[in-house]
């Protein structure tokens, strides 16, 4: 699926997208996941939308997937040695 936006909205994703640290489309699938669950009838639960990349922006925070990749890869570095 695909939509067209005006310049000055892109501009504004591309924004507050940066500063949570996140990827345009992920910024704006959690926007509709979060409209859509505010939709969803009151004891229906559903799974967290939540993604690993923006949950720490509220505090100032912003890890990016460069961070998470270089993390990953000096935590498993030595993984599977002395099998």
């Amino acid at each position: 699926m695909s939509i067209e936006l005006p310049p000055q909205i892109e501009s504004a994703i591309k924004v507050r997208s940066e500063a949570r640290g996140v990827s345009a489309s992920d910024y704006l699938r959690e926007l509709l996941e979060r409209d859509l669950a505010a939709d969803t009838p009151s004891g229906t639960t559903l799974p967290p939308f939540e993604t690993g990349y923006g949950m720490w922006s509220k505090y100032g925070v912003n890890v990016s997937e460069k961070d998470i990749d270089e993390n990953r890869s000096e935590i498993f570095k030595n993984f599977g040695e002395g099998f």
